[in-house]
């Protein structure tokens, strides 16, 4: 059946990066210095608003002076820290809030150089018990790092003050997946889901590792 129920919408300026996959729950820090993301920043600065960070389709990663192809789900980000440089480039610092999803790209108007949309909010729900699952991925994650020669070892209840959601999204994260599988992981209906795709991604980075072949999943930054 579908889905008929009523999701908060926003209006968003929105940011499309190549390689960045912003997570809810998680900071990133980033450089602004293209004159429409300025404007963008310093408008969200004075009034206090969030932005819409969404990443751009890879094969279209060529396109990114103008308007390329983004993908339909993204997060919103509060600015919490920024700089402002003598030239007039930011460093900001960015915290995830809420996933959502693009429903209509607006023309723009006026003297607005960024793009904006109405974008339709995503709720996580609940959370079922990820116990047995959490365990599962942090004996993955060790083993990942033990391969790569970065650990000693990773005790199990090394996550044990990350919630549920913290600790998915700062795996997927932390991680050095491509932009194309961060995006699936930020896709995912649920929590339960996205873990569930990450335990299915470090095995296939533990079988490439055993295979003797580097991994495009790699270790933590």
């Amino acid at each position: 059946m579908p889905d008929d129920t009523k999701r908060p919408t926003a209006l968003l300026p929105v940011f499309p990066l190549p390689t960045v996959v912003l997570f809810p729950r998680l900071r990133v820090p980033l450089h602004i210095f293209e004159p429409r993301y300025r404007q963008m920043i310093e408008q969200a600065l004075r009034d206090d608003n969030p932005i819409g960070m969404v990443t751009i389709v890879p094969d279209r990663i060529a396109e990114a002076s103008g308007d390329p192809p983004i993908y339909e789900i993204g997060c919103t980000g509060i600015i919490r820290d920024s700089q402002q440089l003598p030239d007039g480039r930011y460093n900001i610092v960015v915290e995830g809030t809420s996933r959502f999803r693009l429903v209509n790209e607006r023309p723009r108007s006026g003297e607005c150089l960024y793009r904006v949309a109405d974008v339709e909010l995503i709720d996580e729900g609940e959370t079922t018990d990820l116990t047995t699952l959490r365990r599962r991925v942090t004996e993955q994650v060790d083993a990942v790092a033990r391969r790569l020669g970065k650990s000693d070892g990773i005790p199990l209840d090394a996550f044990d003050d990350l919630d549920d959601e913290t600790f998915t999204n700062s795996l997927a994260n932390g991680f050095n997946f491509v932009a194309s599988e961060k995006q699936g992981l930020l896709e995912a209906n649920s929590v339960r889901e996205r873990l569930e795709q990450l335990s299915n991604l470090f095995d296939y980075a533990l079988a490439e590792l055993q295979a003797g072949r580097t991994p495009n999943s790699g270790p933590l930054h």
